[in-house]
């Protein structure tokens, strides 16, 4: 499958079917309110549905694969009944799950760990499907050429292993390990100046290829906001996929998806 990137930025929508994401965990218990979600992601005209089924919140649990599958089949079964093309992505970071989701009716595989499961890659190119790939190391004091550094490896890494330039879609991590401070000082992944850096540079460090900003609801707009709550941060959440938009992002990672889609096409 390719992936057919628009002009406008394209919105992903966040469907979890985890007991312990930061911000919706455990909201999707039973098949009805499951159905209701996914009936509503598609009305609010998400481009793109991102299933995973294992958190990636600071200080995660891991779960077996196997547990992971039997979390996010279902799921894309769901979608599939409701919406038989809307395209699916999954989010994992084992190559097992790619496969069975991708088998599942899952289009697209969205990895936050960089192809470090060495049958990832593997799996991309059996299904020919895209594949975001995220920066997976923490950046050094100059951040957009740090981050344009590690990218230049993984692209190398993923056309060795035989996937195409055309599949690859790039993902700057926001919020994910050390982002440095002008003072040279590692903070975690909350410091607002290197998000919104690598926002606003996308196209400095993106080699020409189309970049995922997944900002939505992270704990750097909370401090930006001033907003312990995740579910509180809607919009700041918006204004961030604004401007990633305006930067030039191909694709937004949105848990607000009616508010976020209105005010890109305002942009438009």
């Amino acid at each position: 499958m390719r992936l057919r990137l628009s002009k406008k930025t394209m919105v992903m929508a966040i469907l979890n079917a985890t007991p312990d994401s930061f911000s919706d965990g455990g909201e999707l218990s039973d098949q009805r309110a499951l159905d209701r979600r996914i009936g509503q992601i598609i009305q609010d005209g998400a481009d793109i549905i991102d299933i995973g089924g294992e958190s990636t919140r600071p200080g995660f649990h891991s779960v077996s694969a196997e547990e992971e599958i039997a979390r996010v089949k279902p799921v894309i079964e769901a979608v599939r009944l409701q919406n038989p093309t809307i395209p699916i992505s999954i989010d994992t970071q084992k190559s097992q799950v790619a496969e069975a989701a991708l088998k599942a009716g899952a289009n697209i595989i969205n990895d936050v760990s960089g192809l470090s499961d060495p049958k990832m890659a593997k799996i991309a190119v059996k299904f020919s499907c895209p594949v975001v790939i995220m920066r997976h190391r923490a950046l050094q004091p100059n951040i957009v050429e740090s981050c344009r550094g590690q990218f230049l490896q993984l692209v190398a890494q993923a056309n060795q292993a035989g996937i195409k330039n055309h599949q690859i879609i790039l993902d700057p991590g926001l919020g994910f390990g050390d982002l440095p401070t002008q003072d040279f000082k590692a903070l975690p992944g909350g410091n607002v100046e290197a998000n919104l850096k690598l926002i606003r540079k996308i196209k400095d460090y993106s080699h020409g290829l189309p970049v995922l900003i997944g900002g939505s609801r992270k704990r750097f707009i909370g401090e930006m906001m001033n907003e312990p709550d995740p579910k509180k941060r809607v919009s700041g959440s918006i204004e961030i996929a604004v401007l990633a938009a305006k930067s030039g992002a191909a694709i937004v990672r949105v848990h607000d998806i009616r508010n976020t889609v209105r005010a890109l096409t305002n942009l438009q």
